[in-house]
């Protein structure tokens, strides 16, 4: 655990030595918590893996630095490290929330704890289970490009909304699957294609709301899969 934490704290702090180096000015490096990481289910050992934290700064100087990441495969342990710069100057005595998206890769199938690094400390903050994949593709699903991805309420109703383009005119939206899961909403954007001979290129928006069932109040991660092995992350507060 000393040597993960040593080789994130490292590499956090040589951002300011680069800053100096070409004659920028140096910002301090400081520990950054996240209260809480959000951790999406259904990735297989052929998916890009992506998780979420969400945190708090105490005032308006400190501004997110790159996340460090150090996966230990052998051990089934994912360390993240989440830092900050501190400016100085007139800073403004509010809470200000900030979340980033943790790109993982591809990993191997199994069960991995996620443990937040707090300098000597450490915090576990869930699990992530990765599945067999049941293909060679690089996907289950051919997924659409969505380009926006938000909840809507309407009449007591949530949906979530999705946006995009196709750029062949014989490509659509086929379906779009909500798996609702502790803290996060698993949007999958199924798209198809028909094979005719007029088929051509050019920009076809598809624009689809889908109702939300069985979510309950609270803060959620939506997680939307996008083509390429893109994903769309936003928390909201589902009312």
């Amino acid at each position: 655990m000393m040597k993960t934490t040593l080789c994130a704290l490292l590499l956090v702090f040589s951002l300011s030595a680069r800053a100096q180096a070409v004659g920028l000015p140096s910002v301090p490096v400081v520990t950054a918590e996240f209260h809480s990481i959000y951790v999406p289910g259904g990735f297989d050992s052929n998916d890009r893996v992506q998780i979420v934290g969400e945190g708090v700064f105490a005032n308006t100087c400190y501004r997110p630095a790159p996340p460090v990441v150090v996966i230990q495969r052998a051990a089934r342990e994912i360390h993240v490290t989440s830092s900050a710069f501190k400016y100085e100057g007139n800073c403004l005595e509010v809470q200000v929330a900030f979340d980033q998206t943790l790109d993982l890769g591809i990993l191997d199938a199994g069960t991995y704890r996620v443990i937040q690094d707090l300098g000597e400390a450490r915090k576990e903050m869930g699990t992530l289970q990765i599945g067999v994949s049941r293909s060679t593709d690089a996907d289950d699903f051919l997924y659409a490009p969505v380009s926006q991805a938000y909840a809507e309420n309407r009449s007591g109703k949530t949906f979530v909304r999705v946006t995009g383009s196709f750029t062949d005119s014989c490509m659509n939206l086929s379906d779009v699957k909500i798996t609702n899961e502790p803290r996060v909403l698993v949007v999958q954007p199924v798209a198809s294609r028909i094979e005719r001979s007029d088929c051509a290129a050019g920009n076809f928006p598809f624009d689809r709301s889908v109702e939300v069932r069985g979510a309950h109040q609270g803060r959620y991660l939506l997680h939307v899969r996008s083509l390429n092995g893109n994903a769309f992350n936003h928390l909201l507060d589902l009312n």
